[in-house]
């Protein structure tokens, strides 16, 4: 389902891809949201059929960022520039499908991430939207997390994207950890939490967590239960659910 609005050349798309799912919105320059849909997309065809049926999709943009949503990633220096040792890198940690290729991000001056995305989805959508910008939604957090919530100590930024929880371990706007994790409820990600708290030797009388809330994963309530006896101040950081979080933080960081 979709809601109604004038279309303008002015206006910029969002697009989320999940696993099975492809979410989009459209803002006005202002970036207020105008209209938003979302899509069963399981398979390839899926995919194209939504991209080539949907109106709203096939109209021209001043700009178009897509956000690749849960493909694995990898963070490293910006040292290793080269597509062949990128590569090298990120398959040390993960196998890349013969169906997928890797494409680079950027954190910061330092930091590059590299993350895998289905070869036919990227080209169809490079194809359809000159003007693409793409990125991954660990590298649309972490930019959110030092734009918005802008941590002024030792601090660690959760946020749920269903399968997945999102990691992002800074002291003041210095990165020190950047990760995602396959989590299927709040002790998995406690477990995490705990683990990375360990191996940075973090001090958990100066350490926040911030708890960024998404849907109904992990209730706040719950959240702080688990956690208040382990670390001194735990937070929510309240995202607004009109869309995919992801769409969210990637167009508050515009």
């Amino acid at each position: 389902m979709t809601t109604i609005y004038s279309h303008s050349i002015r206006h910029k798309l969002f697009i989320a891809l999940g696993f099975d799912e492809l979410e989009y919105a459209i803002t006005d320059n202002n970036f207020n949201k105008l209209s938003s849909g979302k899509y069963a997309t399981t398979d390839f065809e899926m995919f194209e059929s939504v991209l080539t049926n949907t109106k709203e999709l096939n109209e021209i943009y001043n700009g178009t960022t897509v956000i690749f949503c849960g493909s694995n990633a990898l963070c490293h220096p910006s040292t290793f520039i080269n597509t062949a040792e990128r590569k090298k890198l990120y398959s040390a940690s993960y196998r890349l499908k013969s169906s997928e290729t890797i494409c680079k991000g950027s954190i910061s001056d330092d930091i590059t991430i590299s993350y895998s995305a289905d070869s036919k989805i990227l080209d169809l959508v490079k194809q359809k939207f000159p003007n693409l910008v793409y990125q991954h939604d660990l590298e649309v957090f972490v930019k959110y997390i030092l734009k918005e919530i802008k941590p002024s100590g030792t601090s660690i930024s959760l946020s749920n994207m269903g399968e997945y929880t999102l990691m992002v371990v800074s002291d003041a706007q210095k990165l020190l950890l950047m990760n995602q994790f396959y989590t299927k409820d709040l002790q998995d990600v406690f477990y995490f939490t705990m683990l990375a708290i360990e191996q940075l030797d973090l001090d958990i009388e100066k350490l926040t967590l911030n708890w960024i809330q998404n849907d109904d994963f992990g209730k706040w309530e719950d959240v702080n239960l688990l956690f208040k006896d382990y670390i001194r101040t735990v937070q929510n950081v309240q995202v607004p659910q009109t869309y995919h979080s992801a769409l969210t933080m990637a167009i508050a960081c515009e």
